[in-house]
């Protein structure tokens, strides 16, 4: 049996003159029809354990062949995008688990 299972990620930014800033990150996943949505989603329709670790793994594959193709396209070096990959990732964590945005999205601080 061949199944798809799709993960959609989609950033909200705000362009500031020259900078940008994440206003929000939302991520989706939907199945085939072949496959039982109980194994990857509650039964409030969020991915379950098993769907966190498929929304992981398809990221995770997404990531592997955007390194592979932009080395062979020779726009970057492999391991020098493997490591702004993993260096963005660390920022990422940072920044989701030290800002406070409030209601009004207009004022930001760092904690």
């Amino acid at each position: 049996m061949i199944a798809a299972i799709e993960v959609v990620s989609q950033i909200t930014i705000e362009v500031i003159e020259d900078s940008v800033l994440l206003k929000g990150t939302d991520v989706a996943m939907g199945v085939s029809p072949n496959i039982d949505i109980k194994q990857y989603f509650d039964q409030d329709e969020y991915p379950n354990s098993n769907g966190c670790d498929m929304i992981t793994k398809v990221l995770v594959s997404a990531l592997s062949g955007n390194i592979k193709m932009a080395h062979e396209k020779g726009y970057k070096n492999d391991v020098v995008h493997l490591r702004q990959i993993i260096a963005q990732l660390e920022e990422m964590f940072v920044i989701a688990h030290t800002q406070l945005i409030y209601a009004d999205e207009k004022e930001v601080k760092n904690g």
